[in-house]
């Protein structure tokens, strides 16, 4: 089973200790790191 999260602005240091959905090559990120200025009320939309 996979699911779908919404990074808004996190503390990235929690993805640290996991690897997601066991993929190894790829790593975790947010809107805030991609460059996306949104609040949790913009993204809600």
């Amino acid at each position: 089973m996979h699911g779908f999260a919404l990074n808004i602005e996190p503390d990235m240091t929690y993805f640290d200790s996991i690897i997601p959905c066991g993929i190894t090559d790829k790593s975790v990120t947010s809107l805030s790191r991609e460059g996306i200025d949104a609040s949790m009320a913009e993204a809600s939309k």
